[in-house]
């Protein structure tokens, strides 16, 4: 499963959990406007946006909609083989 994030906004803070056997931090930072980052996982992940605005996140090369509301947003992407 690749995730893609990109930054469109004001700066946005961002954590991503791997939700493999436990659960692991790859990735928990503040991403400046017009950077764009992506990890590739082989099992379901966990993130949370600090400013859902700012960012843009697909899954698979598909958009899933964050909201155009400034605040904090959760999402867990579930990966099935």
């Amino acid at each position: 499963m690749k995730i893609e994030l990109s930054i469109t906004g004001d700066a946005c803070w961002i954590e991503v959990d791997s939700l493999g056997d436990k659960k692991e931090v790859l990735d928990s930072k503040t991403y400046e406007n017009g950077v764009t980052k992506s990890w590739d996982l082989s099992n379901s992940a966990f993130l949370i946006f600090g400013k859902a605005s700012a960012a843009q996140l697909k899954v698979n090369g598909t958009p899933v909609p964050l909201g155009d509301a400034p605040n904090v947003k959760k999402i867990q992407v579930d990966f099935q083989s």
